[in-house]
């Protein structure tokens, strides 16, 4: 039986930035990106430091993120946090960090 050859995950985690409007248009895009960054990494952190409008398709997006990946959302503003808390991503602090 051959042994398989498995590629070590990194430790340190790869950092995404979001645009500034996570809609219907940017979203998969970030998602796409967010996938491509996981491979190979222990974590995927999406910076959303810049993001000023969010609609109900960004937030799909990252929940979508969340559910397949290991990562981690930082740097949301009040508003974005309080609508990612309407989809249970900021209520628990399930990904989200400050």
């Amino acid at each position: 039986m051959p042994a398989r050859c498995r590629r070590p995950r990194r430790r340190r985690p790869t950092t995404v930035a979001a645009p500034r409007v996570l809609d219907a248009a940017t979203a998969p895009a970030l998602v796409t990106l967010a996938v491509a960054a996981a491979h190979g990494h222990h974590r995927v952190v999406v910076d959303l430091r810049h993001v000023e409008a969010v609609d109900a398709a960004g937030l799909r997006a990252l929940r979508l993120l969340t559910a397949r990946l290991p990562v981690v959302l930082r740097g949301a503003s009040p508003a974005t946090r309080s609508r990612l808390a309407l989809t249970g991503l900021g209520a628990s602090g399930l990904a989200l960090r400050a």
